[in-house]
């Protein structure tokens, strides 16, 4: 069984939220609210990069306490070995901790964890060593930052970034850019969905076209990729019935999702999960009083 989770209201853009850094560390070209819009561009840029020491800081809060069970952090450009830290508080008075990803000892959490099965290494490859994705296969995906959580309550969310940012041009890269991009972020509550009770699957479009010419040849078109997820429960319990449809209702097809398939992997949710849009209508059935059948369509947001 994989335990997915699907978030829809993000209470950093829809709630009145004070992002608030040292002014130092962030661009003022880069607005630090640029964090709670979309298209996924280069929103916050800091001016340094952090070490365990000095590291880069920014915090989240909001006049009241929100529900909290997962914050994320989207399109940054941090190498799999930087460092990140969630601390998430009950009140502005920012001394009681509701949550944290740091572990005992101090240690905190990598951007990329190390990979499960080391049956997928080749030995003697330069990743060997640390069980992580080789470089190349690291840029091929957007390095998002994903957290989840039991369900608490909580003001104040403080991100600290320290380690590591890459700079990509063309197929190239550069391990030695000296600032963080942070595209979009979120935080609040969400949907758990125990996929074994359906089928839920992912999949990928090229976006490209291929023409036949006469005589034989063809004409390419290329286009962009897309990520697509189905989530197909065949029968669903009342409460979660009712938080689906309420979801997908409130989501009317523009506005963004959060789809973790695994969120017992975060490596899985990392390679896998996402922003997403609803690109079909959600269809429903219902069995009877206590049951019902749901399916919704999404596709990953690449603007």
């Amino acid at each position: 069984m994989a335990t997915g989770l699907l978030a829809h209201i993000n209470e950093l853009s829809e709630q009145d939220c004070a992002i608030t850094g040292v002014a130092a560390d962030w661009a003022a070209t880069a607005p630090l609210d640029a964090l709670k819009t979309l298209p996924l561009v280069d929103a916050a840029v800091s001016t340094r990069i952090g070490t365990r020491d000095e590291p880069v800081v920014l915090e989240w809060e909001w006049p009241r306490p929100i529900d909290l069970t997962y914050a994320g952090l989207y399109r940054t450009n941090l190498w799999k070995t930087g460092r990140i830290r969630l601390e998430a508080f009950k009140t502005s008075a920012r001394t009681s901790l509701a949550f944290s990803t740091q572990f005992a000892g101090g240690i905190d959490r990598l951007v990329l964890p190390g990979l499960h099965d080391p049956k997928t290494l080749r030995f003697g490859g330069e990743n060997t060593v640390l069980g992580q994705l080789g470089a190349r296969e690291f840029l091929r995906y957007p390095t998002n930052i994903h957290v989840t959580m039991p369900l608490c309550s909580a003001q104040v969310l403080r991100w600290t970034i320290y380690g590591p940012a890459y700079r990509v041009t063309g197929s190239r890269y550069s391990t030695t850019e000296q600032a963080y991009r942070i595209g979009f972020g979120w935080a609040g509550d969400s949907l758990a969905i125990d996929r074994h009770v359906g089928a839920s699957a992912e999949g990928y479009r090229r976006g490209g076209k291929v023409t036949e010419l006469a005589g034989g040849g063809v004409a390419v078109e290329p286009g962009r990729g897309r990520r697509t997820a189905t989530l197909d429960r065949t029968v669903n319990e009342a409460g979660d019935r009712d938080r689906l449809f309420d979801l997908v209702t409130f989501l009317d097809a523009d506005r963004p999702a959060v789809w973790l398939p695994d969120t017992d992997s975060a490596f899985d949710c990392y390679r896998y999960g996402g922003l997403f849009q609803v690109i079909e209508d959600f269809s429903q059935k219902y069995l009877n009083d206590l049951h019902s059948a749901a399916t919704i369509s999404l596709g990953e947001v690449t603007t």
